[in-house]
């Protein structure tokens, strides 16, 4: 690739990543350049990764010199946040390691075609990183010093280091807001006045712009294809391309969706879940890979369709809440855009299947299982005082979740051919530790579905239920659990209370708008309680906010799957299983929570829901 067309795919991804959501808006503006000169999307994505990768190696070395250099120290504050980085950080480190064993055969011959040549390549990114890390520093200090002249030069680029580091994390649209934050609280570390700093901070990121605008006019002005006649054949380099991330993306996606994380700042929490970005780059493959190859088969017909349905009826509903509350950040982006997420998690999902279905419901379940006795361990260094206590939540900031990720787990234990007592056990022990009588309720469920349907399984589900409730009874014999198995009361009245207001009040709205609902997230806005409340029923929010007809949409393909798969009853295979178990678990726990938006069931309809046969050769072929 001439310099000119990789000049302009870094000032067009640069413009993109400022337009729309980091890393998103570098993928899209510098996909739809280097189309035109035949790097297919996925080579697209891994320039970025790579180049994201070497960054961020590169931003963190720096911002711990730095630091260094300006406090002498790197501590973590246990008590506000310090302790749940370090449990995030071991919990994803080992998390990543379990994949790695599943994997560890492909990962071993993948290792086998490492060169020497592609190691000097990487260096040689890293080095590049170095020089425009160092060129960035540098225009840090001579605005800096412009500003306030009186700042020390080696202070004033040991704090550059941490404001860059901060606004290149992607959480933000081309590090603006959080570079102004890091840059009060880095450059006032060293004497410089809260409007000096912010004002050094906005003249970086609109000269930022202003080169990115330039460098693009005059190198995007070529309208003849760069790369016309390649050396390596484009079609086999694409393929190569995507071999890799089909390969490994749906796995990093299956492993890494337990992780929801909460990053406090000085005003709020941002939540966001670590495989977000991944699935959204599945997401993008899979269409991608379908308008190519001819959309795929699934064991539910016209499943493209129900799909389709479903987001007119949400966009329906998201213009509808508009036109009564305005636009809100809950319905617009939470609901609307987090639609789209989930079938991107439904997309890597189906990708992973096409990889290896049963590897992949593995990697799920290994890295669960994981994360289920982490939270074990966490709990009982809690109880014994060595950490602060907490509930029993995983990775997942809620006991409904977490109890309603045990669920999923459990449906999956139930129906792979290897570890079924180890995942059963495990999930049985988390549902029962998060307290979560919904949880509980549902993998009754469950576990009497798979005894009526799966042949031999009860006695399976007998044996591992016992040895859940001998755990769960020695810890909290042990004082270990008490706390927790206390949550468990049948009754709770404020929470019981508080569900069933909610309930009646999506009633109300439902009958007050029974064909086309409230609109969505009208409830949520017109709450009067403290605090804003959802809906706790699936059925009901969605009769709420999008009537009958959004209930039509949403209810009709889950009613003729379920009937579908209940046909065949005892001689279903382990995805025609899955699904059921998947249904049913959703269905009962969701009769008392608002469900629809996990992703983990989202991923797992997806891996079970296509069909890898004789039809879907050229897409497996890709």
């Amino acid at each position: 690739m001439p310099v000119r067309d990789a000049v302009a795919v870094l000032s067009l991804g640069q413009l993109g990543g400022a337009i729309f959501f980091q890393i998103f808006g570098q993928i899209a503006a510098r996909g739809s350049y280097l189309a035109k000169r035949n790097v297919p999307f996925a080579g697209t994505v891994l320039i970025t990764i790579q180049e994201r990768i070497a960054a961020a190696l590169v931003s963190f070395g720096l911002a711990v010199i730095g630091a260094l250099y300006l406090f002498h120290q790197v501590t973590f504050d246990l008590t506000a946040g310090g302790l749940d980085l370090l449990r995030i950080v071991i919990g994803l480190t080992v998390a990543i390691i379990v994949v790695a064993i599943v994997w560890r055969k492909q990962i071993q011959k993948a290792a086998g075609q490492f060169t020497w040549s592609r190691a000097a390549s990487i260096l040689r990114a890293i080095i590049f990183s170095i020089a425009v890390q160092l060129s960035m520093m540098a225009a840090y200090i001579i605005t800096a010093r412009a500003v306030t002249p009186s700042c020390e030069l080696a202070d004033l680029a040991a704090a550059a280091t941490l404001v860059m580091l901060a606004a290149s994390i992607p959480i933000s649209f081309a590090g603006w807001g959080v570079r102004e934050i890091s840059a009060v609280g880095a450059l006032g570390s060293i004497g410089m006045t809260a409007p000096a700093a912010l004002t050094v901070a906005i003249t970086i990121g609109a000269l930022s712009i202003i080169c990115a605008v330039l460098l693009a006019v005059v190198s995007i002005t070529r309208i003849k294809p760069a790369i016309s006649k390649p050396e390596k054949n484009p079609s086999a380099t694409g393929a190569n391309h995507e071999e890799i991330l089909n390969a490994v993306l749906p796995m990093l996606v299956a492993c890494l969706l337990f992780f929801q994380i909460h990053v406090p700042t000085n005003s709020s929490t941002i939540n966001f879940n670590v495989a977000d970005p991944l699935a959204i780059i599945c997401g993008v493959l899979f269409l991608l890979q379908s308008r190519r190859n001819g959309l795929p088969e699934w064991r539910l017909k016209h499943l493209n369709l129900h799909i389709a349905a479903m987001t007119a009826v949400i966009t329906i509903g998201l213009f509808i809440g508009a036109s009564q509350i305005g636009w809100t950040t809950w319905a617009v982006v939470n609901k609307f855009l987090g639609w789209f997420v989930l079938l991107a998690y439904g997309a890597a999902g189906a990708m992973a299947a096409r990889v290896d279905r049963e590897r992949a419901l593995l990697t799920f379940a290994a890295t669960g299982c994981w994360v289920i006795v982490f939270a074990i361990g966490d709990m009982v260094l809690g109880k014994a005082g060595l950490a602060d206590s907490h509930q029993f939540t995983g990775f997942a900031q809620n006991v409904n979740a977490m109890a309603f990720i045990g669920l999923m787990l459990l449906a999956v234990g139930l129906t792979l051919p290897q570890y079924t007592m180890t995942i059963i056990v495990i999930a049985l022990i988390a549902i029962i530790f998060t307290g979560s009588r919904a949880g509980i309720g549902g993998a009754g469920v469950v576990l009497i579905t798979a005894s009526v349907l799966i042949p031999g399984i009860w006695r399976t589900a007998i044996v591992a239920v016992s040895i859940a409730s001998l755990a769960v009874h020695s810890l909290t014999t042990a004082q270990l659990g008490t706390s927790t198995i206390e949550t468990m009361a049948l009754v709770r009245p404020s929470s019981d209370a508080e569900h069933f207001d909610t309930i009646r009040g999506g009633l109300l709205m439902f009958k007050a708008n029974m064909i086309w609902g409230a609109g969505l997230g009208t409830f949520i806005a017109q709450w009067q309680g403290t605090y804003p409340l959802l809906i706790h029923n699936s059925a009901v929010w969605i009769l709420a906010e999008f009537g009958l007809l959004g209930a039509a949409a949403f209810f009709t393909p889950v009613i003729i799957t379920a009937s579908k798969e209940l046909r065949r009853f005892r001689s279903n295979d382990a995805s025609g299983y899955l699904v059921i178990l998947i249904i049913a678990g959703f269905g009962a726990m969701s009769l008392f929570h608002e469900l629809l938006y996990q992703r983990s069931m989202w991923f797992l309809l997806g891996v079970t829901l296509i069909l890898i046969g004789k039809g879907n050769a050229r897409a497996r072929s890709s």
